[in-house]
């Protein structure tokens, strides 16, 4: 079998024996074949001996160059706490230049308190505009109050389309004053699916006196089921006086576990 077969034959039958496995955040398919539906009904008696069916396809198609074998062989193996063999694995697509490859490699270092380490290989995988690499660089950068670099990772990894860059960025500009800023962050990571990010930008623009914005980003939180969103609504219906309508936004909030809704 060529390295693609390889790794394609055991992206099925991994996905067969462990669906959760490819909730890896940067786990890679690549040239998967059209008959997914077909291999995933076939059954599996032996696991351990599949397993290791899929280890040696993984393995040789990395063997041959085909990074996202190692990245997935890498993974298994960190999955079974196997972190020396899953180094190996990773190394090999890091300098392939595979960057999940090298994202795996950084979190793997960070976990085993190499910071100074992790941090580099971030950065060599955020230099090759893989977001989530610039985004936790960009998080670490934070945590050591490097500001100026914590935003300037995040807004990068924002223009590579990364909810979470665009979310934590704007804080940063909100913190800072600079509204205008956080305000075009917080929609862009509204638009892209972070709930949060809509009711905090309703919050600011009802800080700033600008209640229409306010209102149409606390309704598209609520209508997205968080429930700051919801209780953001019930508090302008409630200075309105439309005291029914602010008692249906407050049971909402309720129900989605907002303190502050249950409170009002």
């Amino acid at each position: 079998k060529d390295k693609k077969s390889c790794h394609n034959w055991a992206h099925q039958k991994m996905k067969q024996l462990d669906p959760s496995f490819y909730s890896h955040p940067t786990h890679n398919s690549h040239d998967l074949p059209p008959s997914d539906e077909i291999i995933l009904t076939v059954e599996i008696d032996d696991k351990d001996e599949v397993k290791e069916e899929i280890k040696k396809n993984w393995r040789s198609a990395c063997l041959y160059h085909h990074y996202p074998s190692c990245n997935a062989l890498g993974t298994l193996y960190q999955k079974e706490n196997n972190l020396e063999k899953a180094r190996l694995f990773f190394k090999r697509g890091h300098q392939g230049r595979f960057s999940p490859c090298t994202f795996n490699l950084a979190i793997l270092e960070l976990d085993q308190g190499q910071k100074a380490l992790a941090k580099e290989l971030l950065a060599t995988s955020c230099a090759r505009t893989h977001a989530e690499s610039c985004y936790n660089l960009g998080m670490l950068s934070k945590e050591e109050g490097n500001l100026i670099l914590a935003e300037n990772l995040l807004e990068e990894s924002c223009g590579h389309i990364h909810a979470k860059s665009c979310f934590n960025v704007a804080l940063i500009k909100e913190k800072d004053g600079r509204f205008d800023e956080a305000d075009f962050f917080f929609e862009r990571s509204c638009e892209l699916g972070v709930k949060k990010a809509c009711s905090a930008l309703g919050q600011m623009a009802l800080e700033l006196g600008r209640s229409d914005r306010s209102k149409a980003f606390f309704q598209k939180a609520c209508n997205n089921g968080h429930g700051a969103g919801c209780n953001g609504i019930g508090l302008l219906e409630k200075e309105l006086g439309q005291k029914e309508k602010a008692a249906k936004y407050f049971n909402q909030a309720c129900q989605m576990e907002d303190p502050n809704g249950c409170y009002n």
